[in-house]
């Protein structure tokens, strides 16, 4: 496995992280949200969808309404290590990287994206890809123009907004 001084992931990707790596010494830090001090972004880790062109929509709801309840979400929160969004669900073993994140929210730094627009499904995965390819061919020396960078991510958003 190759080593990186570090990944633009959020907390979602810790379980994946541990499956490789179980014993590794990971850290957390919040990338900039605001020109103010630096707070972390906080949403529901995860998005669970059905698309409106299901071929079984009722069986589509039937698991939706499943992963609702506290036993399946505890599955989902052990298995994942994401936090849960159910009442009365917490993590069994919360990871050392969840702590780093909670310590965010203890010392009043989080920033709640309630009013905000968020980049789900598609969005998310073209900004987290660019970010990362962007980080890379900075790496390796090749650091594109930023502004035409962007442009290029708003093009691919435009292309989602299209086929929406």
């Amino acid at each position: 496995m190759e080593e990186y001084p570090m990944l633009l992931l959020g907390n979602w990707a810790i379980g994946e992280i541990r499956k490789y790596n179980p014993t590794g010494e990971f850290g957390f830090f919040a990338g900039p949200v605001r020109d103010e001090n630096n707070v972390l972004q906080s949403f529901v880790d995860d998005c669970l969808m059905v698309s409106a062109n299901s071929k079984y929509p009722a069986a589509a709801v039937e698991f939706l309404t499943y992963m609702m309840t506290p036993e399946a979400n505890q599955i989902w929160a052990d298995t994942t290590m994401n936090v849960p969004a159910i009442k009365g669900v917490s993590l069994t073993k919360p990871d050392d990287m969840i702590n780093d994140i909670f310590s965010y929210s203890e010392a009043g730094n989080a920033y709640f994206h309630e009013k905000d627009v968020i980049f789900y499904a598609d969005y998310g995965d073209k900004l987290t890809k660019a970010l990362q390819d962007y980080v890379v061919l900075c790496q390796e020396g090749k650091k594109p123009d930023s502004i035409e960078y962007l442009k290029t991510i708003d093009r691919e958003f435009e292309a989602i907004r299209a086929m929406s």
